[in-house]
């Protein structure tokens, strides 16, 4: 069982999404992202904590969640982004 707590929010086209493990041990999990329109679309999810940024598959968070492998009591929050199509 992941011990990993999520909590979104949106605005317009602002979102965001918090991420935090809730173990003292390493754990990997799959986090239901909850936005519907997703698919179609690459998103970049910019971590506003640590600097990381990752690009993201819109099709395959709405089917499978967004994976996340997180240490102990460890943290994520991230702002979507919808990748623009050059």
């Amino acid at each position: 069982m992941s011990e990993h707590r999520c909590l979104r929010w949106s605005k317009d086209r602002e979102r965001y999404l918090i991420v935090v493990n809730l173990s003292d041990s390493h754990a990997q999990a799959l986090v239901h992202v909850g936005w519907d329109d997703l698919a179609g679309h690459n998103w970049i999810l910019a971590d506003k904590l640590s600097g990381v940024i990752y690009e993201r598959s819109g099709d395959e968070m709405g089917k499978t969640g967004l994976y996340v492998d997180s240490g102990p009591w460890s943290h994520n929050f991230f702002e979507f982004s919808r990748m623009k199509i050059v």
